[in-house]
């Protein structure tokens, strides 16, 4: 570093500073593509360098450097406006015959934009054009970096979903990639991330297990590598039903000295988890252990958490497998008395929920009557006034009459103007007021996903209970349909017990004529999600026994 400096000042005695200026940014180049980790790196970044810069082409090059070095630092971008600007530069450039060093950092700059646009908003429609266009050129130039090993992991990330295949191809380039760059470090966490994300999901379990076994413990360098690794290790064992491993897997995750290690709810649920593993293989001592460090975390980190209930009926049920009997009873009545506390709760807010829904619903119909009301008037009203006129005219002179005429139904065309003015400002009260609960939802998301990088757990906790809360209201609305006060109103779902319940109250909705954007609010799900709903019931319904009248009537719906 030293060197280059001396450098720069003997370059700016013999007024040749630009060429200093251009070997200092193709060094601190270097230095970021060959770190992991450039905080040290980003100190040098001064403003003093900044003003020093004279060229487009220097700050183009400049601000590709930092943004670099800040995704490769975890730090949080506060704006897109560097990297912005330098892709525009280099993407200018393509147009007057580049040289390689300008494609290859035109490159650089669609990967990082990409991403920067992922993290900003991951519904931007041209983070997926900017990855392909990255990658044709890298392709091209047959360059091996790790700006083409995040190419094919974000692509694979875009194309993960439904067991798609295209995902493990991404997955595979990128791990050649890492391969030819000897970054076993880098490789062994991909593989923990695609073998976790498969394990989850249910797809691909065939690739999670080729993963599992790949991944060499030597190369878990890292408290945080270890931590992902055995956490892995037990979920992949637990969805195997080889619940002996979960645990072991499980007490070695928590066993990991790591600062970000669960604490609180997620601690909690961690030692609830190893809990009903020893229950699952008869170790009644080591689940007492783990399910009174379950219900202890859960006291000390939510005294008031609504499902406590759940965690104190394991304690119950480690004491009842011991055969602590009167203890276990004791311990299932707090449970059960939690439990009608939490049941109450869930009750009186459906019943709040279902009331406003009501309410809405009244409003919009009364809204429509008035729309109605006001028609037929109007119709009276022109009828009166066409006899009007017709005796008016008997009496008075053509000219006196047409300026009667105009003169009423200019009074009459306000008075309408008017009344449907004030219509039309009620329903669009009502529709913003239907609208609250999801953009309230999408705003509480946006909030979250700002503390991402900052908290992951924080916000996976943040998530989870939102998802708890929407799947719990959603379960309880839908629990409906297989009330019998409910079925007597509602004879058609005695022909549908092919459906799931939510199919069901989609069915039911549709009968009522209500469409997919409502149906997605009341039941507080994506639209797409309802769409996607009508699809399966169509295709149960072909398939099941009932009349072909009611059959022909409910395909008409979908």
């Amino acid at each position: 570093m030293a060197a280059l400096l001396s450098l720069m000042a003997v370059c700016a005695c013999s007024n040749d500073a630009d060429l200093a200026t251009d070997i200092y940014l193709a060094h601190l180049d270097s230095l970021v593509d060959n770190n992991s980790n450039c905080s040290s790196i980003l100190d040098t970044l001064s403003p003093d360098l900044c003003t020093s810069l004279k060229t487009k082409k220097q700050s183009a090059y400049y601000n590709l450097i930092y943004s670099a070095a800040l995704l490769k630092s975890n730090r949080k971008i506060g704006s897109n406006a560097a990297i912005l600007s330098s892709y525009q530069f280099y993407k200018e450039e393509q147009n007057q015959k580049p040289d390689s060093t300008s494609i290859s950092n035109y490159a650089k700059s669609c990967v990082i934009l990409a991403i920067t646009k992922y993290y900003k908003n991951n519904k931007d429609s041209l983070v997926y054009p900017l990855l392909k266009e990255a990658q044709t050129i890298f392709e091209r130039l047959r360059e091996h970096n790790h700006y083409l090993a995040q190419v094919y992991i974000n692509l694979g990330y875009f194309t993960n979903f439904a067991g798609n295949r295209s995902s493990i191809r991404y997955y595979n380039k990128a791990l050649k990639e890492l391969f030819l760059l000897n970054d076993s470090i880098l490789a062994t966490n991909l593989k923990i991330k695609i073998a976790t994300s498969y394990t989850i999901s249910g797809q691909n379990i065939d690739v999670a297990d080729s993963l599992i076994l790949s991944i060499k413990e030597n190369h878990l360098t890292s408290h945080k590598l270890r931590y992902n690794y055995y956490n892995l290790r037990a979920t992949h064992s637990a969805i195997k039903e080889d619940y002996g491993s979960a645990a072991k897997f499980a007490e070695l995750r928590n066993s990991v000295p790591l600062e970000s290690k669960p604490k609180g709810m997620d601690l909690a649920h961690a030692a609830f988890t190893i809990s009903k593993y020893h229950s699952l293989l008869r170790q009644a001592d080591s689940a007492l252990h783990y399910a009174k460090i379950a219900l202890r975390s859960v006291v000390e980190s939510r005294p008031k958490y609504p499902r406590m209930h759940i965690y104190i009926k394991n304690l119950g049920d480690a004491y009842y497998n011991m055969g602590e009997y009167e203890l276990a009873s004791d311990v299932y009545n707090r449970a059960f008395e939690k439990s009608v506390e939490h049941s109450i709760t869930i009750y009186r807010n459906l019943a709040s929920t279902i009331e406003n829904n009501y309410r809405q619903i009244q409003v919009i119909d009364n809204i429509r009557q008035q729309k109605a009301d006001l028609k037929i008037t109007t119709l009276y009203i022109l009828t009166i006034l066409l006899l009007a006129l017709l005796c008016i005219g008997l009496l008075l002179y053509k000219t006196r009459i047409d300026k009667k005429i105009k003169e009423n139904i200019a009074l009459q065309h306000k008075a309408l103007e008017k009344d449907l003015k004030q219509s039309k400002t009620l329903m669009d009260v009502v529709s913003i007021s239907f609208g609250i609960l999801p953009k309230f939802i999408d705003k509480v998301n946006d909030i979250s996903s700002k503390i991402f990088s900052s908290d992951p757990h924080l916000y996976d906790s943040f998530q989870d209970e939102i998802g708890t809360i929407k799947a719990e209201m959603r379960k309880r609305l839908l629990e409906l349909v297989n009330q019998k006060s409910f079925a007597e109103n509602y004879p058609i779902l005695e022909h549908l017990d092919s459906l799931s319940n939510q199919e069901k109250m989609i069915t039911l909705l549709l009968d009522q004529k209500y469409n997919t954007k409502y149906i997605a609010g009341i039941l507080n799900v994506s639209q797409s999600s309802v769409r996607a709903s009508k699809v399966k019931i169509k295709s149960k319904i072909t398939e099941a026994d009932m009349p072909d009248q009611i059959k022909e009537h409910i395909i008409s719906l979908l």
